[in-house]
């Protein structure tokens, strides 16, 4: 039987985040390399998140303005117009990142690749 408590969810989820960050600290000191790694995973995956959860015009708040034509006040207006551009600052953000990945992986694939052909112009 499935337990549908908040309180049991909510310490069951604390659990998983202490267990969580213990096993961070010992990957942290086992292997930092990939501890490194992992933590930039998750700044990606926040940075994901906010970005397609924040800062659009989804929120109830927002939905209720754009439906009762609350959008003519001038402070409301331009609280959605900063919302929106920092939804776009994020995802400009987020694209930056994924295409310097993108430089990366490639320039290794060069250089790779002349070295292999460089061995195997030597023999």
């Amino acid at each position: 039987k499935k337990i549908k408590s908040k309180m049991y969810r909510k310490l069951k989820k604390r659990r998983l985040a202490r267990t969580e960050e213990k096993n961070l600290e010992e990957l942290r000191r086992v292997d930092p390399e990939a501890a490194r790694e992992l933590n930039e995973e998750a700044a990606l995956k926040r940075a994901h998140e906010r970005m397609t959860l924040k800062h659009k015009n989804t929120s109830k708040f927002i939905r209720g303005l754009l439906k009762h034509g609350g959008t003519h006040r001038d402070r409301t207006r331009e609280a959605i117009v900063n919302q929106l551009k920092e939804g776009e600052a994020l995802r400009m953000k987020m694209q930056t990142m994924k295409d310097d990945d993108e430089e990366e992986l490639t320039s290794d694939d060069e250089d790779d690749a002349k070295s292999s052909l460089r061995k195997h112009a030597q023999n």
